[in-house]
């Protein structure tokens, strides 16, 4: 009779957490309705925003998830899509400094330095977010991420008050599975977005 009872106990509990994430995930997409564009339609804006992401250990270059998202900030900043990019993450990450192999990935590749704003603090999508409005004074943003990542992204951006539209970002050295997985790793972060609009 105990075990039953624990495993009801176990079964409503993972409904109720299911039922929190997908209301959570639900809310992303409501708040991100109408500002999400493929990079040839993409608005003007002041700034293109890229988030940071894993990078490889000791080199300065980026892993495809990170490129993918450099290589549309380029094309959005060469198509005159906006005059800066910001770069924001975490440069005392595990894997390294992000931000340092970010604007290094932009400016090997013709993006001047002056037009590469740094945020070396952004250590998750709500602060890059916040960072952007409280510390660059930014409002007007272009925010570049995968799928998986920007309606996340645009729902904490758009909460924070900036005037945010996202773009998509591909993956195409991707494999299935890794796309699987972050869209699921995804979908489980929404309840944090939620409580970080609703207490932060």
């Amino acid at each position: 009779m105990r075990w039953r009872t624990v495993r009801r106990t176990g079964y409503v509990a993972a409904a109720i957490m299911l039922a929190i994430v997908a209301a959570s995930v639900l809310w992303t997409r409501i708040v991100s309705a109408g500002h999400t564009f493929e990079a040839a339609d993409a608005p003007k804006a002041d700034v293109i925003v890229v988030f940071g992401t894993q990078v490889s250990p000791g080199v300065r270059y980026p892993y495809p998830v990170l490129r993918n998202r450099l290589e549309v900030a380029l094309r959005l900043f060469r198509d005159g899509k906006a005059p800066r990019i910001l770069v924001s993450g975490d440069a005392n990450g595990a894997s390294g400094n992000e931000t340092a192999t970010m604007s290094g990935y932009l400016a090997d590749r013709g993006v001047p330095r002056e037009a590469i704003l740094v945020d070396p603090s952004g250590l998750d999508s709500f602060q890059t977010c916040t960072r952007a409005r409280d510390k660059f004074g930014l409002h007007d943003v272009l925010l570049v991420t995968q799928p998986f990542h920007l309606y996340r992204a645009l729902a904490l951006c758009r909460s924070a008050g900036l005037d945010a539209k996202g773009v998509f970002a591909t993956c195409h050295e991707c494999t299935a599975a890794r796309q699987t997985r972050n869209t699921v790793r995804d979908w489980f972060a929404a309840p944090k977005a939620v409580f970080e609009v609703l207490f932060s």
